[in-house]
């Protein structure tokens, strides 16, 4: 079978329309695997990780050494864990993590969009993204990418690829802003779509990824703001311009209402930033003084050398005339 036919299988397992019971499509399963669960789990990985490929990360030089440092931390602490041997079944596998079996396909894919429990990435699970920001919901202004960029908050992708992974660091003057990556091509309208439509027939609060695309959209307005994500590593697109990019987000989330509560706590750490008037002022400054001082600063070498050389040329002893000062211990005669 040709990539081109296997795109558009992997399209029509995920239509909300062609979903069959899990048991059934297990029970089918089993005439293909002679009930060998183990081969159908490895079929539903490789059909995740074909949909979701992600290039690797680049770890920067600071991550590196966290890395290292915690890798010696557990050696000294307990040099058998070090060394012991992990299943690659264990819990901490995405697909072994969902506590309880699905109800079709695209449950499960669902579910490796949402942190349903705490995992190895540290994520904290559904009700606690919710009962973080259920104190107060979001009725801000939401800001572009480029907006953003300029007002100090530098763009970062999380960890993983999850639609709650989403969070706000602020530094000294600047913030980051995490935001989990997401692999743009053809198969990524009809995905999100049938997502969407997902958890609008659930019924329910668990409307993530409906979440994610409207907080994704608030984000990008042109494609600038698009290649700004882009080039932060957030979205890998393979569709074309990054002008599509932006018609896609703008077209997926119209007529889609996302959950107050969601990122509320995120987007508040973000307005306040962007509302700290000494931040903005001192980043909208810096660059023109940087700017000033590279331009001028050769300018002002020359003239410091200058006066070093006149300064080393010319006497320091004032002359009046023809006739000069005398030295401090000079000895007058009459």
């Amino acid at each position: 079978m040709s990539s081109h036919h296997v795109s558009l299988v992997a399209r029509d397992l995920f239509l909300l329309e062609n979903q069959l019971p899990f048991e059934v499509l297990q029970e089918l399963m089993s005439l293909r695997f002679n009930n060998q669960g183990e081969e159908r789990v490895d079929l539903f990985e490789a059909i995740f990780k074909h949909i979701r490929s992600m290039p690797p990360q680049r770890e920067s030089c600071r991550e590196k050494l966290q890395k290292n440092l915690a890798t010696i931390s557990r050696f000294f602490r307990s040099p058998l864990k070090l060394f012991s041997s992990t299943d690659p079944k264990s819990p901490t596998n995405e697909l072994t993590a969902i506590h309880r079996k699905p109800a079709h396909l695209l449950e499960l894919f669902h579910n490796q969009y949402v942190a349903r429990s705490m995992d190895a990435a540290g994520v904290m699970d559904h009700k606690s993204w919710y009962k973080d920001d259920s104190r107060k919901s979001w009725s801000g202004r939401y800001y572009p990418a480029k907006d953003l960029r300029k007002a100090g908050i530098h763009f970062k992708p999380s960890k993983t690829g999850l639609f709650t992974d989403v969070s706000f660091t602020p530094t000294l003057l600047a913030g980051r802003l995490y935001i989990p990556p997401l692999r743009i091509d053809d198969s990524t309208k009809p995905l999100l779509l049938n997502l969407v439509a997902y958890e609008a027939c659930l019924g329910t609060r668990d409307d993530w990824v409906t979440s994610y695309v409207c907080f994704m959209d608030s984000l990008i307005d042109h494609h600038k703001d698009v290649k700004e994500l882009r080039s932060k590593g957030i979205l890998i697109s393979t569709l074309g311009s990054d002008k599509q990019v932006a018609e896609l987000f703008n077209e997926i989330s119209d007529y889609l209402v996302p959950n107050p509560y969601a990122y509320s706590k995120v987007k508040r750490e973000i307005e306040n930033h962007h509302r700290n008037g000494i931040k903005r002022w001192i980043l909208h400054y810096k660059g023109p003084i940087y700017t000033f001082i590279f331009k001028y600063s050769f300018i002002f070498g020359l003239i410091v050398t200058a006066i070093k050389a006149y300064v080393s040329v010319v006497p320091m002893n004032p002359v009046f005339g023809v006739c000069k000062m005398p030295a401090a211990n000079a000895t007058l005669y009459p």
